[in-house]
């Protein structure tokens, strides 16, 4: 059986020390078929931005993850809608940069 696509995006801002902690929360799920979409939304050239890439770069050899920086920062909402236009799943979900997902929550959504 096929299993759909679920993009999951996590808008981050300034939360360089938890994004890893999120981010690893989706990796884990015991539903397989999702792509993560990190949308950076700190300003660019900012100490945040920095640490946020640099952390992140151990993510970028992954076939799923895909990391978005924005060229200001314009806020939560506008930063969970670039997520959505790169997004090819069938279905989205959301998560918040300074929470995590249980092992289950995709499979059970989905």
């Amino acid at each position: 059986m096929n299993q759909p696509l679920v993009s999951v995006i996590i808008p981050t801002f300034k939360r360089n020390d938890y994004i890893c902690r999120a981010i690893d929360s989706v990796l884990e799920q015991t539903y397989e078929n999702f792509e993560i979409i990190v949308v950076d939304d700190n300003l660019p050239k900012s100490e945040e931005r920095i640490k946020t890439k640099l952390i992140l770069e151990k993510y970028n050899s992954l076939d799923n993850f895909i990391y978005l920086e924005l060229d200001d920062n314009y806020g939560g909402a506008i930063a969970r809608n670039k997520g959505l236009e790169y997004a090819s799943g069938k279905y989205v979900c959301f998560l918040d940069d300074d929470d995590e997902y249980l092992k289950d929550k995709l499979r059970n959504q989905v």
